[in-house]
């Protein structure tokens, strides 16, 4: 959203939805990387790529 701000209008790639895989800690949301061991798992804090997006 930096760019809209700076630029004043959207470019053609906004809102195009991003997919995070289960293996990155996402708050409130499960974190299992495929594993039963880890299926009750949730962070209670977001992954550093995840807080920078």
């Amino acid at each position: 959203m930096r760019n809209l701000k700076k630029a004043g209008k959207l470019r053609p790639l906004h809102g195009i939805p991003l997919i995070v895989k289960d293996n990155i800690n996402t708050t409130g949301l499960p974190t299992t990387a495929g594993a039963l061991a880890l299926a009750d798992f949730y962070p209670e804090e977001d992954a550093f790529i995840i807080k920078k997006n």
